[in-house]
């Protein structure tokens, strides 16, 4: 898997691997539960007991060093933003400090944005939304529209990509049309601003067709009742999710 794409986000990996059988909601978990791991970790031994689950499940993954590569060079702006941040903060106890502190946090942003990408390449987005809505479950008892969530969820992972290749698309237009964005600072922030504007026209006007037809269909954001608020049973499942949430607190400090 090469991969033709820098920023694969709301894509999911069409082969089969290992990865992809394991149920969405248990790769979740393990996201939520490996980022407050990586948020905590402090010894180079735990950052490079970090870097060896990552390599393992890369490989269980199937993923190509240089697809990796390309996908995190994506985040890498925003990555070396926080990271500078972070040595300025720490400059005051030397330059060793700062380079220290500059790496840590890198690493942590870095690894947290590889679990999202791994899970979103292994996971379809109906198998999202359905994990999302088994872990949130219980705080429908506090009122909580979980159902209404988990729709525009799922409409954000189903359209996310397409509004990717629409603004891709769009560019190669203007592109094709001689319309460069310039390397003068003033010149480009103008280019720029018609290239989004004319994107979130783009955007809006799908947007506004997909409410359009989820009128006509008659959808109103209510969803079935489980079987088993039906029949008033309590399952062992559905407090999952707040005892990990503990967990997490207690691993975050």
């Amino acid at each position: 898997m090469n991969g033709s794409t820098a920023f694969p986000f709301g894509r999911t990996l069409p082969e089969e691997t290992p990865l992809h059988r394991v149920p969405a909601v248990w790769k979740l978990l393990f996201s939520f539960l490996a980022s407050a791991a990586a948020l905590r970790a402090r010894t180079p031994f735990g950052f490079l007991l970090l870097a060896c689950a990552a390599f393992l499940l890369s490989r269980s993954a199937r993923l190509s060093p240089l697809f990796l590569a390309r996908s995190l060079l994506s985040a890498g702006m925003w990555i070396g933003v926080f990271a500078v941040f972070s040595a300025w903060g720490a400059w005051g106890q030397g330059i060793s400090a700062a380079v220290a502190a500059a790496s840590a946090v890198g690493f942590r942003l870095l690894f947290v944005f590889w679990l999202t990408l791994l899970y979103t390449l292994t996971t379809s987005a109906t198998e999202q939304v359905a994990a999302f809505v088994r872990l949130l479950h219980p705080l429908k008892r506090l009122g909580v529209p979980v159902d209404a969530v988990a729709f525009a969820l799922s409409l954000v992972l189903t359209l996310f990509p397409f509004f990717l290749e629409e603004g891709e698309r769009l560019r190669l237009a203007l592109e094709a049309r001689g319309l460069t964005f310039g390397k003068r600072p003033v010149e480009r922030l103008r280019r720029l601003g018609l290239f989004f504007s004319a994107w979130f026209r783009h955007v809006f006007l799908r947007a506004e067709e997909t409410a359009v037809a989820l009128a006509l269909r008659g959808f109103s954001g209510e969803v079935p009742v489980p079987m088993w608020e039906e029949k008033g049973e309590t399952h062992v499942r559905p407090l999952l999710f707040p005892a990990l949430c503990v967990l997490a607190a207690w691993v975050m400090g």
